[in-house]
């Protein structure tokens, strides 16, 4: 009996630990709160980026994109020197719809790591959305001359490409992005399940 109840103190002690003690531990309790109560936690902790990603992916999974850009314009605030919150936030107002704001975060992001690819394709897009085509295609050159094989870029040029009917420029543009998504999963899965 005594050896059964210092068996159950041990696993609640351990999923106490593991609860409140670890990144994954965290990130399990956010993803189970709510909107409200994770903007509560977002301004009483503007530097735990944990919160402000976990807010604005829920936020996004309910097609509440403009309130997510919001979350991530706070969080940019926060962390005034990471491009990270910025790339995001550009992303989000894209999705928004408004592709304007969208350039001027996106272009905050790149100002801030020129190295942040992710931020120069998103740029790339919103230029292309707008009909900013042929700044658009310049961004999104200079990136394939430094990563030809980027999944992101190679999808916009896709676009670029299929507006001016060569379609077998897009279809091979296309397949590339296709191939560095399979590789980027690939390599997610990997280090994620190897021992």
């Amino acid at each position: 009996m005594k050896r059964g109840i210092a068996v159950l103190l041990a696993l609640i002690v351990l999923g106490a630990g593991w609860l409140f003690a670890t990144l994954s531990g965290k990130m399990w309790r956010l993803k189970r709160t709510s909107i409200a109560d994770l903007t509560v936690l977002s301004i009483s902790s503007p530097q735990d980026t944990i919160v402000f990603q976990v807010l604005a992916e829920k936020l996004i999974s309910e097609g509440r994109f403009e309130e997510a850009a919001t979350s991530y314009s706070t969080w940019a605030t926060a962390v005034p020197s990471d491009s990270l919150p910025l790339q995001r936030q550009g992303e989000a107002l894209i999705r928004a719809n408004r592709l304007a704001d969208a350039v001027t975060a996106l272009e905050g992001a790149v100002s801030l790591d020129a190295k942040n690819t992710e931020a120069v394709a998103q740029l790339g897009y919103a230029l292309y959305l707008l009909g900013k085509t042929s700044q658009a295609e310049e961004r999104i050159d200079a990136l394939l001359n430094t990563q030809p094989s980027n999944g992101s870029a190679n999808a916009v040029k896709a676009f670029l490409f299929a507006e001016r009917h060569q379609f077998n420029s897009a279809k091979t543009a296309l397949q590339k992005a296709d191939r560095s998504e399979e590789r980027r999963v690939g390599k997610e899965c990997r280090s994620r399940w190897s021992p």
